[in-house]
């Protein structure tokens, strides 16, 4: 059956896929509310961390991204992608403060990995000026994104400004739900690495950082239909009771 998108859907739509929007961060100690979850990856008895930063050549390495891929559940309504949590698990001073982005890819399988090819949302932001370890992080975007079945989404997160000044890493570290611990998702973990001649992403099955996608239900075209409805004839009756005065 075919979907009938609501109006901030179709506007959402028609806005340039890789035109760049912000991002609003709030941390605390509670996960995220179960109903407003879309996917998401709990953390297990064991955990261990995957870290993202930026530094100066020098190190081993100059970037290192971190992602979390994901699906809608086969038979499940579209969503509304509105923001994407994570769980710190430790931090240098150096991110304090810092911009990033947080990148949003789709692709049609778990084992494509992110690229320009299937970048569908970027989000820029700045880093808060103090964090916590062991608290959630949320990256709430100023435009929600479409979500529909059939794909798989990659979501990226990486710094775009210096975290080190020096070869020493000063990094963002993020829980993982354990190693061995198959993604619940219905996507991969990816981190990507860059050693000077272009980011390289490792993929696998297990062991992505605690995640939860969050949003709500694009209504079906029935549900919009009785709303419309509902519209109309609360304002015929607001139109008949000021006539009758």
């Amino acid at each position: 059956m075919t979907k009938l998108l609501p109006l901030f859907a179709i506007v959402g739509m028609l806005a340039t896929p890789l035109a760049s929007a912000s991002i609003v961060i709030s941390t605390g100690t509670s996960a995220p509310l179960a109903e407003n979850v879309i996917r998401s990856n709990v953390p297990s008895a064991s955990t261990a961390n995957l870290t993202a930063y930026w530094r100066p050549p020098g190190g081993l390495d100059l970037f290192k991204n971190v992602g979390q891929g994901f699906s809608l559940e086969a038979g499940s309504p579209d969503y509304m992608l509105e923001s994407v949590t994570f769980h710190i698990q430790g931090f240098g001073a150096g991110v304090l403060g810092k911009d990033f982005k947080i990148e949003v890819y789709r692709t049609t399988s778990t084992t494509l990995a992110p690229s320009a090819d299937n970048l569908f949302r970027s989000f820029e932001g700045t880093m808060l000026d103090s964090l916590t370890v062991n608290d959630y992080i949320d990256f709430k975007f100023d435009e929600d994104v479409l979500l529909t079945t059939g794909y798989f989404y990659n979501v990226v997160f990486s710094f775009t400004e210096l975290t080190s000044e020096s070869s020493t890493v000063q990094s963002l570290s993020f829980t993982t739900i354990g190693s061995g611990v198959t993604n619940t998702t219905g996507g991969s973990r990816w981190i990507g690495i860059d050693k000077g001649t272009g980011i390289v992403y490792d993929r696998s099955a297990t062991n992505g950082p605690v995640f939860y996608a969050q949003g709500h239900a694009v209504p079906e075209p029935s549900t919009m239909a009785l709303l419309a409805a509902a519209g109309i004839g609360l304002a015929a009756l607001r139109k008949r009771h000021q006539s009758a005065r």
